[in-house]
């Protein structure tokens, strides 16, 4: 019945709420990534041509609900990275981070098992590395949508509400 009591306990509650749904909740990853992992530092100017890699938030319903596994991005990565390193010897794969989410295991799984081709993306207009791009790549990104816009070849990895377009 005491005021300054209850108001206690209210802000105590209030602190472990916050807490539960903000600190322990995975999607918070995408709002405070540098607590979380630090981004690659493999940056550097495209001269080469490249595919496009539009990367997605992890715990994002596009990627939990209708992307794939780390696994299968992987393994199609690798199918088209081999095919389009015959047409083109110096191509190389540039990754566009989520707005939100500054590394991604995928991310970090295609750093590592291509480091003489994997750079990030510096480049803040996505039009420009979407126009410039032999292929565009994405976990259900809606880039994508503006992928086929301009007309690029697009390859959505997992379902999306666009990949039956042409």
């Amino acid at each position: 019945a005491n005021p300054f009591i209850t108001f206690i306990f209210k802000l105590l509650e209030l602190i472990y709420i916050l807490f539960l749904n903000i600190a322990l909740n995975k999607e918070m990853n995408e709002f405070i990534p540098k607590l979380r992992s630090k981004p690659i530092t493999n940056k550097q100017n495209i001269k080469n041509k490249y595919i496009l890699f539009i990367d997605q938030v992890e715990a994002d319903v596009n990627s939990t609900h209708h992307g794939a596994s780390i696994e299968e991005i992987k393994n199609l990565m690798i199918k088209v990275i081999d095919f389009y390193v015959h047409s083109y010897k110096d191509i190389k794969i540039l990754r566009r981070k989520h707005p939100r989410q500054n590394q991604t295991k995928v991310a970090r799984l295609l750093s590592k098992s291509f480091p003489n081709k994997f750079i990030e993306d510096t480049n803040q207009n996505i039009s420009e590395s979407i126009n410039n791009a032999e292929l565009v790549i994405t976990v259900n990104s809606t880039a994508g949508l503006e992928t086929l816009i301009h007309g690029k070849p697009i390859l959505v990895i997992g379902n999306s509400y666009y990949d039956k377009q042409k």
